[in-house]
C-alpha cells in the first residue's frame, strides 16, 4: 500500500522554525494587520511558499484572540504537517472532525500497562506526526496480543520471541540483529500508519494500522538497535531491560515512557515504588496501577 510522501525529519525541522518566527506574537491579540503580518512570515518560512491567501485561512481562527504558546506550537505543527497541502493552494485549518479516511504517521507517545477481565493490555497514546490532525493525540485500548502482533509484523521487533540481540559482521561493518518484544511498553516511541476514519466526534478515531519498511528500517530500528545495550552502550551502565528502566526518553534516547519515575510511598501498597509523575502527585505506583485497571 503506497502512503503519503511525508518527510517527517522535515515536518519535525519545519515545525520548529514556526515556531520560533511566530514567537514575537505570542501572548498579543490578533487583529487584521497582526494576522495578516503572521500569514507573511509563515508562508515566507514555509517550503513552496504557499499563497498568503491559503496561509491566512489556515490561522483566521487567531482573529480577536490572544495567541496562547500552545496554541501557537499546536498551529506551528498543523502548518509544518500540511506544507504539502498549502503549497498545492488548500488552507489547513484547525481540525474540527474527520472527514475523509486518512493514513497519517503516527508514533507511540505513552503506553499505560493494564490488567483487564479480558487479559493484559495497554491504554496506547498515539501522536500524529503529519497529515490533517498533525499534532494531535488519539487514545486506544489494545490487548497485549494485539500490540505483541503488531510489534512483529510492523514495528520491526523479530519475529520470534527466542531471538538473542547480538552484534554480527555483515558486508563489511559491524551491526546488531536480533529485536526480541518482551513488553508492552517497548512499543512507546515506535512509528507507523494509522488510517484515521470520519467520525461525527471531536476525537480522532483509529481504523486500522500499517508498518512501513521506511520506519522499521530507519527510525524504530535506531531505537531498537540502541535498547540492546550493544549499540550504543548504556550511557548509564545499567544491566536491566530498557522497558523496566525509571529513565525516560526526554532524558535517554532508548526510554520506553516520557519523563523519569520517581520513587516514593505508594499510597495504595504502602511501599517505596516506582511513580510516573504523567499521572499527577497523586497516582498510585506503576504495579497498582496496573492491577487497578
Amino acid at each position: 500500500m503506497k502512503m503519503p510522501p511525508y518527510d517527517i525529519a522535515k515536518v519535525m525541522a519545519t515545525k520548529r522554525l514556526l515556531t520560533e518566527k511566530g514567537q514575537t506574537m505570542v501572548g498579543r491579540v490578533l487583529q487584521a494587520e497582526d494576522l495578516n503580518h503572521l500569514a507573511e512570515r509563515i508562508s515566507d518560512n514555509l517550503p513552496g511558499h504557499p499563497a498568503h491567501d491559503v496561509v491566512l485561512a489556515s490561522i483566521l481562527d487567531f482573529a480577536g484572540r490572544e495567541l496562547k504558546q500552545d496554541r501557537w506550537e499546536a498551529t506551528a505543527w498543523r502548518l509544518a504537517g500540511n506544507m504539502a497541502r498549502l503549497s498545492q493552494g488548500y488552507a489547513a485549518p484547525p481540525w474540527h472532525g474527520q472527514t475523509v479516511d486518512e493514513w497519517c504517521p503516527v508514533q507511540v507517545e505513552s503506553v499505560d500497562c493494564q490488567e483487564r477481565a479480558q487479559g493484559p493490555g495497554a491504554t496506547v497514546v498515539l501522536r500524529v506526526l503529519a497529515g490533517l490532525p498533525a499534532g494531535m493525540t488519539c487514545k486506544v485500548s489494545w490487548s497485549l496480543r494485539f500490540i505483541r502482533r503488531l510489534a512483529k509484523t510492523s514495528l520491526g521487533f523479530s519475529k520470534f520471541g527466542h531471538t538473542v540481540p547480538e552484534r554480527v559482521f555483515s558486508r563489511g561493518e559491524w551491526i546488531v540483529k536480533g529485536f526480541p518484544f518482551f513488553h508492552a511498553r517497548e512499543i512507546c516511541r515506535m512509528r507507523f500508519w494509522g488510517l484515521f476514519v470520519p467520525n461525527t466526534s471531536a476525537e480522532l478515531k483509529l481504523g486500522q494500522v500499517e508498518g512501513s519498511s521506511g520506519f522499521r528500517t530507519g527510525w524504530n530500528r535506531r531505537i531498537l538497535r540502541a535498547r540492546t545495550h550493544l549499540e550504543p552502550p548504556c550511557p548509564r551502565g545499567f544491566k536491566h531491560p530498557c522497558w523496566a528502566c525509571p529513565v525516560g526518553y526526554l532524558s535517554c534516547t532508548a526510554g520506553c515512557h516520557q519523563a523519569d519515575w520517581v520513587a516514593k510511598q505508594c499510597s495504595r501498597c504502602g511501599k517505596e515504588a516506582w511513580h510516573d509523575p504523567a499521572y499527577g502527585p497523586e497516582s498510585s505506583c506503576i504495579a497498582c496501577r496496573a492491577k487497578a485497571k
